[in-house]
């Protein structure tokens, strides 16, 4: 069970990065920041501000999509290599103004002491100390986020975000204001960042620094690169290896990022768009061997 909560937490970070990556063409490494924007939104609003955990849910989305707002107004006048350092920088600046602040825990970071039982009318409805209820709680919330991808994608808004990463001078030169759309999108990825520092650190029980460093934000590439960017389930399979790679290859040695580097070289050699495509692309054509054997 607690291996499937992390499975899906990371899914959703994917998610939420892809819709950036792998449709906008937008290569952010400060995606991070927002996933750890969200958990500490989270931690201090239950540790400091004595909010019930369940109730900070649209507070912490709400404070990552104000902090990816204030960050992709300047980034999105960028592109290529400098939006992927501007994105890095403040991903940075957030990780030691966390880190150095005594008010967020410093290093130590904000511990909870417990995710909290909730009524209504005196009839128990969600008890989120319970990890079978807690996973699908965690569920529901992904499950609505996927769907909410679903229809953005294949809207007008998902269509011109597309048109961004294919050609976005020949969006401007059509009437479209492109960084306004780029704006917006980075913005979604930012709240959906938030809802899985929120769900992250509510699992967990605590949030620290980590969660808003470098490392976390390559690592959520790396998820696209090995499931594949551009779909829905390319991002959930890339969580499912890395999480699965970490489960049990950690438990032999403490040196499993050597295997993933190697995992992560062979994709990219052989395995090009990632493991969902690879294997889209293989059923297509044993699909269209069999039409062709048939008399």
């Amino acid at each position: 069970m607690d291996l499937a909560i992390r499975i899906l937490i990371l899914a959703l970070l994917a998610l939420s990065l892809d819709l950036l990556v792998g449709h906008a063409k937008m290569i952010s490494l400060g995606h991070a920041a927002f996933f750890g924007i969200g958990a500490y939104t989270m931690a201090l609003l239950v540790d400091k501000g004595g909010i019930a955990p369940l109730f900070a849910v649209p507070l912490s989305v709400l404070g990552a999509m104000v902090a990816a707002a204030l960050v992709g107004f300047l980034a999105v006048r960028t592109w290529g290599i400098y939006f992927v350092l501007i994105t890095l920088a403040f991903s940075q600046a957030f990780y030691y103004l966390v880190h150095d602040s005594t008010f967020t825990g410093g290093s130590d970071g904000v511990v909870l002491m417990e995710r909290g039982s909730y009524d209504l009318f005196g009839i128990a409805i969600l008890n989120l100390d319970n990890e079978r209820q807690f996973y699908f709680f965690v569920l529901a919330l992904i499950a609505a986020f996927i769907a909410f991808l679903f229809v953005l994608i294949r809207s007008p808004f998902g269509q011109i975000v597309k048109g961004i990463g294919l050609n976005a001078p020949r969006l401007e030169s059509v009437g479209f204001d492109s960084k306004t759309y780029a704006l917006t999108a980075f913005v979604i990825a930012g709240g959906g960042a938030g809802l899985a520092g929120y769900l992250f650190a509510l699992h967990q029980m605590f949030a620290d620094p980590t969660l808003l460093s470098w490392h976390m934000s390559g690592q959520i590439l790396i998820m696209l690169v090995l499931g594949g960017s551009g779909t829905l389930v390319g991002p959930v399979l890339g969580a499912v290896l890395i999480t699965l790679l970490e489960e049990y290859l950690g438990t032999y040695t403490s040196n499993w990022k050597f295997f993933l580097g190697i995992m992560l070289v062979l994709f990219v050699l052989r395995v090009r768009g990632g493991a969902w495509p690879w294997i889209a692309a293989r059923a297509e054509n044993l699909k269209r061997r069999d039409g062709e054997a048939r008399p």
